[in-house]
């Protein structure tokens, strides 16, 4: 039993460490995460569609129109349109490219159930015109 319960308590202890230790360091002062921010949405072409995480919790989908060295300037896409948006790098939690449109995945669920709409409509057809 007491083998057992050693081998166990070393098991976690190694699956504990080795996974924090995987894990990319995260900048804990504002002044570097806003910094490396910056460099990121610099290094994005204009006009980019990207998907905005701010620290409040909220999420902002837009385009980039411009970037200083505090904010990024967003044009919000929403259904009533609004003014573009200054937002501090010190607010931003990340950054992600977003894409605009369907996905594959979405298209060709939407190809499968038109294929499959239209096999039970020539069935039920098929079954009305020979029991009539």
């Amino acid at each position: 039993m007491t083998i057992t319960r050693t081998i166990a308590t070393v098991l976690v202890w190694a699956l504990a460490t080795s996974a924090s230790a995987g894990q990319a360091p995260v900048s804990e002062r504002p002044a570097e995460r806003a910094a490396q921010w910056r460099t990121l949405v610099e290094a994005l072409e204009p006009a980019a569609l990207v998907r905005v995480h701010l620290a409040d919790g909220h999420t902002l989908k837009g385009t980039i129109i411009s970037s200083t060295a505090d904010a990024v300037t967003l044009s919000v896409r929403t259904r009533i349109p609004v003014a573009p948006r200054e937002i501090p790098y010190t607010e931003v939690v990340s950054v992600d490219r977003a894409r605009d449109g369907m996905t594959p995945g979405l298209k060709v669920l939407i190809g499968a159930g038109t294929i499959a709409a239209s096999a039970v409509l020539l069935m039920a057809a098929m079954f009305a015109a020979a029991y009539d």
